[in-house]
């Protein structure tokens, strides 16, 4: 009898384990599927998905642009589908640029070389007599883009710091172009080779574009699905350099929803102040030394680009130098000469990291827009600042392109846009 009992017992226990096993699966899954909604889906971007009427506008995943650029690495290259016509773009770390008349690239198979000379280094002019609109006598370099009206490095010169070199060729090169190594006459780094870079030829298929199709706005290149963002130094492109920028081949919506996803990277590094706690300070400590003076993160719309871009657009920035995340309206009083400004006074307080990732969500409805930035760890959004602001400035009629821009030394990797137009 007591054996039986004892099996009633077990087996009772059994069950009862098995109950509170069960319940714990079912507690566990319940908590499971509101977790990944925290984590995953609430956002601003998807709480718009829910509760406003739009309709797809553009999902750009840089998932379609292998073929139209490629990084060079230091051993063997295969550049065939740049047989007949290439433009190779790197980057020389320059101590004295009195040193250097130019930067040749020199391309070898298994038996024989080809060197590709590069542009001439004017060292007889100083580099502080560069003006924006002087006629110096600097090298002027046109890029082979025939379908655009202006295709002109204006000034080109090699500066002390960073600068970009470039090695471009419109013929079949005889070489074998399946096993190529290079070397520079002056060491050189992230070779990147694409057709050409220009309003209908470039690393994006046309699809996103520098303004007026010029490398002297900054260039991108894609690899393995993300579009790197790469700009041009002010020391060196003394008109437009400093910032690199993609524009939309659309034209924005009226009323729309934004994502971006993407991945900070080189921010300088800025020692700890009192001051980044207390900006009031500064009126009697004075503004410490800042690294990241002009590092600018910014999405823009209403993008005029058909004169001279960025000086007319709306945009969402995120201020390195000044750790803020805000809205501003630009706009043209005289052309190239004399812009007006109309702030957001609500922009609230961000200081981005390197090697992170961040989305932004933007919502546009006539003159007022809404952004907010948040950090991405795997699955948890987590959620940095915020800023609206409703415009005074009237927009303008035509439809623009969006703009996506990095300056100073900040560079971002875009890994997804997402846009949608509101009904």
């Amino acid at each position: 009898m007591k054996i039986k009992r004892n099996e009633r017992m077990l087996k009772g226990g059994s069950e009862l384990a098995f109950l509170w096993i069960l319940l714990f699966i079912i507690i566990a899954a319940i908590f499971y599927i509101h977790f990944l909604r925290f984590v995953r889906l609430d956002t601003e971007y998807n709480s718009n998905l829910e509760n406003l009427d739009t309709q797809p506008f553009m999902t750009e995943n840089f998932d379609t642009y292998d073929d139209y650029s490629q990084v060079l690495n230091s051993g063997i290259n295969d550049l065939s589908s740049y047989r007949n016509k290439g433009l190779i773009i790197g980057w020389i770390d320059v101590e004295n640029w009195r040193d250097i008349n130019r930067v040749d690239l020199e391309l070898c198979d298994d038996t024989k070389c080809y060197t590709i000379k590069g542009v001439e280094n004017n060292l007889k002019l100083e580099r502080e007599d560069n003006s924006i609109f002087g006629n110096e006598d600097f090298v002027d370099y046109s890029f082979n883009c025939p379908n655009q009206e202006n295709s002109v490095w204006r000034d080109y010169m090699i500066t002390n710091g960073i600068n970009l070199v470039f090695w471009e060729y419109n013929e079949a090169l005889p070489i074998d172009m399946s096993r190529l190594t290079y070397k520079t006459s002056y060491p050189a780094e992230d070779l990147v080779i694409m057709d050409g870079f220009c309003k209908d030829t470039n690393p994006t298929n046309a699809n996103w574009i520098s303004p007026h199709g010029l490398i002297q706005y900054g260039f991108h290149y894609v690899e393995a699905g993300t579009a790197y963002l790469r700009n041009v130094r002010q020391t060196q492109m003394v008109s437009n350099g400093d910032h690199t920028r993609i524009l939309s081949k659309e034209p924005t919506p009226k009323d729309f929803i934004l994502r971006i996803k993407f991945t900070t990277r080189n921010i300088p590094e800025q020692p700890f102040h009192i001051t980044d706690i207390y900006p009031q300070l500064k009126k009697w400590m004075g503004d410490p030394k800042n690294k990241r003076v002009n590092n600018y993160i910014r999405v823009g719309w209403d993008f005029e680009d058909s004169w001279d871009a960025g000086h007319d657009q709306t945009l969402l920035y995120a201020s390195l130098q000044y750790n803020y995340f805000g809205m501003q309206r630009v706009y043209p009083i005289q052309r190239q000469i004399k812009q007006g400004y109309e702030n957001a006074n609500n922009k609230g307080r961000l200081k981005l990291k390197n090697n992170r990732d961040y989305e932004i969500n933007i919502k546009v409805i006539g003159q007022t827009a809404r952004a907010i930035i948040y950090e991405v760890k795997g699955l948890y959004y987590k959620k940095l600042a915020t800023v609206e602001y409703e415009f005074k400035t009237p927009r303008p009629e035509q439809n623009y392109p969006i703009s996506i821009e990095a300056t100073g030394d900040v560079q971002i990797e875009i890994d997804y846009i997402e846009i949608r137009e509101i009904k």
